[in-house]
């Protein structure tokens, strides 16, 4: 059984890719790179990324260490990542990282839940958006709010704008600092 019922493959991840990787991430994530390679999950939200591909890019901007492993990415500019033992959600965006689950338990499920996509990760937004440029953004694209939400921006699909997504992390990360942590049990999501 797929660990993503549905998912739009965009391109393979090279098996010396996987192979480094392999002790790094849970078996389950493992899966997902072998069976899906790089693609959409579901409607486009959520990607599943290269992972030596998005960690290039986050050690740049964002300054990440090799223990931090992106897994996913949103058309937000969010990014999912592995640090053992816990999936993290960092919300550039809005300026905050929490932890989103414990190992891989329940990790599949959760980020798969209507209600965490539409409260967590603006899924309606999301919905919005797709309809008003005519489709989802490519991997590296994602939406931008314009003005930056750390800067006054509204959460409105008027406000989005197509870019290329790290560019707008390190546009985030440069004028509205890096996230700050919340660990607190109301913010947990597992």
């Amino acid at each position: 059984m797929p660990v993503w019922e549905k998912f739009t493959t965009v391109a393979e991840i090279a098996p010396e890719t996987i192979e480094h990787y392999r002790e790094l991430v849970p078996p389950l994530i493992v899966q997902a790179y072998t069976e899906h390679g790089t693609g959409f999950i579901g409607n486009g939200l959520l990607r599943l990324v290269d992972p030596a591909y998005a960690s290039e890019h986050l050690r740049e901007i964002a300054h990440v260490g090799d223990h931090v492993v992106p897994i996913l990415t949103t058309a937000f500019g969010d990014v999912i990542y592995w640090v053992e033992p816990f999936f993290f959600l960092a919300s550039y965006r809005w300026g905050v990282v929490d932890i989103l689950a414990y190992k891989d338990d329940n990790f599949v499920q959760l980020v798969t839940k209507q209600d965490f996509i539409n409260n967590v990760l603006s899924g309606k937004l999301y919905e919005q958006a797709v309809q008003r440029f005519g489709g989802a953004p490519d991997l590296n694209t994602c939406y931008a709010h314009v003005p930056l939400l750390g800067l006054g921006g509204r959460e409105d699909v008027t406000m989005l704008d197509p870019c290329d997504m790290w560019i707008h992390l390190q546009l985030i990360l440069q004028t509205c600092g890096y996230p700050r942590e919340v660990w607190r049990e109301e913010t947990r999501h597992d």
